[in-house]
């Protein structure tokens, strides 16, 4: 069969959860299939990022000036008489005739339209809508969001698939601290004091005024506390860094911007805990890292981290900055509390892994051939 692969987000600087999925699943599919072939289709050279392409893999660079996946993607993708098209970022283009496996990672534009622009909020209905009707197969990345697609759009739950996403694994044997490195690091980030974390992108979905808010109630009651927020700006950054400001927290917060997979380990293995409290989220694959690193979790009280994570973290309500402090502070004042979330963060993580992913994916591939390889024999 003749599969053809966006792999646009493959490569990408500042790489977040979806160009990461992207690259684990085309990783898996070059190191294990030899049946099918692929061409990957991309706006620039994505080699760097993967691995040496056997020889049933293609690589496509095709450029154009504007709309790359809606018109340079979908032509190309009609010239190649592709058997079957797979997109790991989202949506397969507009104009997309042949049969296509869609992933949609979250609906948070349709529960969450305010952090959304009007034209991503038109551009996401009309794809989303697109792939729930045309698609032969789409994938969730849980049952929250395989749940949400059929309630809100009335999407066919047969045709939904649920895959569960991996984290890097190396950091559950990860002894590699080096003194001087973390000097580095803490001087690079004026870390001073004991912090709680947040990695991802600073953006208004991922609720970080409240966590703010709560940061200050913490050290209004004499906590002594920094906070470190590492990620890369996006949407309602500046109102982030605005709430910051109204609480006087500037020499408390530290915002890092993009960091490196090595800072990533060691802002996690130095924090009293791991702090993330979105709204709404498709997976959050940060707070399996921290599990990973043995590092105690204060999450949300929201539907995905009740299915995933369950009694491995502290639930808190992520509407209310007084709950978030509190259930941050009721854990730091209860080390048996910490010591029991780490064995049970230890166990969690086994549950979830790249390999079980990419494995399942590529047994939705080949389900979704079936039928052409049946009528060929």
């Amino acid at each position: 069969m003749l599969i053809g692969i966006d792999a646009s987000k493959i490569g990408v600087k500042g790489k977040t959860g979806v160009e990461e999925y992207a690259t684990q699943i085309l990783r898996y599919l070059i190191k294990n299939d030899r049946t099918n072939r692929y061409i990957l289709y991309a706006p620039h050279d994505i080699s760097p990022a993967l691995d040496k392409l056997p020889d049933n893999f293609s690589l496509k660079i095709i450029s154009a000036p504007f709309f790359w996946t809606q018109i340079r993607l979908a032509w190309q993708i009609w010239k190649d008489h592709l058997d079957l098209f797979f997109t790991p970022s989202y949506a397969p283009p507009v104009f997309c005739f042949v049969p296509h496996i869609a992933v949609i990672h979250d609906v948070a534009f349709r529960l969450f339209p305010e952090n959304y622009t009007l034209l991503q909020r038109m551009i996401l209905e009309i794809t989303t809508r697109l792939a729930i009707g045309r698609a032969k197969k789409i994938i969730t990345i849980s049952q929250t969001t395989k749940n949400d697609l059929v309630h809100l759009f009335r999407a066919q739950s047969l045709k939904i698939e649920v895959t569960y996403l991996g984290f890097d694994d190396t950091m559950i044997k990860w002894r590699h601290f080096d003194k001087n490195v973390w000097e580095n690091i803490s001087e690079k980030f004026n870390i001073k004091k004991p912090y709680l974390l947040f990695v991802g992108r600073i953006e208004g979905k991922k609720n970080l005024g409240n966590l703010l808010q709560a940061f200050y109630n913490l050290l209004a009651e004499g906590q002594d506390l920094q906070m470190i927020l590492a990620g890369k700006d996006g949407v309602g950054a500046d109102e982030v860094r605005a709430v910051a400001a109204k609480y006087n927290l500037d020499d408390k917060v530290i915002f890092t911007g993009y960091i490196s997979e090595e800072e990533k380990k060691y802002l996690l293995s130095r924090c009293l805990c791991f702090t993330f409290v979105p709204k709404y989220e498709g997976f959050g694959i940060p707070v399996l890292e921290a599990m990973a690193m043995n590092i105690p979790v204060v999450a949300s009280d929201i539907p995905v981290f009740h299915e995933l994570y369950r009694d491995a973290v502290i639930l808190t309500k992520p509407e209310d900055p007084d709950a978030i402090a509190y259930g941050i502070k009721s854990l730091l004042d209860d080390p048996e509390r910490i010591k029991i979330l780490k064995e049970r963060g230890k166990k969690m993580v086994k549950d979830f892994s790249w390999d079980y992913c990419g494995e399942k994916i590529l047994s939705i591939i080949n389900e979704a051939t079936k039928d052409k390889n049946d009528r060929r024999i």
